[in-house]
Order: structure tokens, then sequence, then C-alpha cells
């Protein structure tokens, strides 16, 4: 009996060692699961803050989100998170477009450039032919080159130069 009681004990320990394992991984899972609520909570005061909605949020992160949850749908055991979903979506079109197709307002925003109507007079000194006047031009256009180029028109101006 005393060789049956070893065998046992041996087990309860190991039965206890992955237990203690697993109340750490359901622990872990605890810390992420407010750790996302916390985020949610963040996420959706800063957005009131700035006038944002959750199509805006989305369309502005929707490609990261969307190769998030296409690499969770290759694995073998998917997440359930994944029905939930695609039944949210389902149930919300605006967002799933928002996701696919990003709002033409926030694609705008992210790529503002500067353009000028005019166009890029390439550094150098231009000589107009008609008073002899010099102008050299380093980063900026000076006021007498714009001048010229409406006066006399841009192809003139770049035959102006020297």
């Amino acid at each position: 009996m005393g060789l049956l009681n070893i065998d046992i004990d041996k087990e309860i320990q190991a039965h206890k060692k992955q237990l203690e394992k697993l109340e750490a991984l359901k622990q872990a899972q605890a810390d992420k699961l407010q750790g996302i609520e916390e985020f949610g909570n963040v996420m959706k005061r800063l957005a009131a803050d700035y006038g944002l909605s959750e199509v805006d949020l989305l369309s502005a992160k929707g490609d990261k989100f969307l190769s998030v949850v296409k690499a969770a749908a290759k694995q073998k055991n998917p997440p359930k998170y994944l029905a939930k979903l695609a039944a949210f979506f389902a149930d919300n079109p605006q967002l799933k477009a928002a996701i696919t197709k990003p709002s033409a307002k926030l694609k705008k925003s992210a790529k503002k450039k500067r353009v000028s109507d005019e166009p890029k007079v390439p550094v150098g000194r231009y000589k107009n032919p008609h008073t002899g006047e010099v102008v050299e031009k380093l980063k900026r256009a000076p006021k007498v080159l714009k001048d010229w180029s409406k006066q006399y028109g841009d192809e003139t101006l770049m035959s102006w130069k020297i």
C-alpha cells in the first residue's frame, strides 16, 4: 500500500502544479480582458474629446484590423471572437464598409499636401531680356519671378534662365 500512496501523492502534486499553471493562465487572461476593456474606454473618451465616431476610428486603422482578423481566421483553431465579429459586422454594415473602404475624408486628411498652383521654377538666375533685370531664385521664387511668370508665361520665364 505504501507504494500505491506514493504514486497517488505524486499525481496529486503533478495535478496541483498543473492547477497552479492553469490559475496563472486564467489570471493572465483576466488581465488581458481588463486591459482590452480599459483600452476601449480610453478610445471612447478620446473619440468623444476629438469628435470622432467608431467609423472614423475603424477607417483610420482598418488595414491593421483586417490583417489581424485575417491572420486569426487562418489559424487551425480560430479564436471564438471571430464568430462574434462576423455577427457584429453583419448587423453594422456601415462599420464593415469603414474597414474595407476607408472614408475619403480620412484619406484626404492623412495625405494632405500643400499643392501650389504655380509651376516649379528651378533654382538659378533669370534675366528679363525686356528690362535687363536679373533675379536669383534660391529656395522660393521671389515675387518678381512670380510676376514675370504671370506676365510672360511659364515657358518664356524658363527660357530666361542664365
